[in-house]
């Protein structure tokens, strides 16, 4: 589970938007999140998903309704 409380515990402060590094939490069928990646720049993430390679992927049109949170870390 990829909870606030875990999520600032790892030194991530939530931001309204994403910017180039920031960590992008994600619920999928799931009510925590239960799923991360990195944002890096024009709607583009890179993650791991199961049973796939590590990839780039678009947010668009499957990964953005599943964001709970765009966090981005304090150093």
């Amino acid at each position: 589970m990829i909870t606030e409380e875990v999520v600032k515990e790892w030194g991530f402060t939530k931001v309204a938007s994403p910017q180039r590094n920031d960590l992008l939490v994600f619920a999928v069928e799931s009510s925590v999140g239960n799923h991360c990646g990195v944002y890096l720049q024009n709607d583009v993430f890179f993650h791991h998903a199961e049973k796939r390679i590590s990839c780039r992927e678009n947010l668009y049109p499957f990964w953005k309704k599943y964001i709970t949170g765009v966090y981005r870390h304090a150093a």
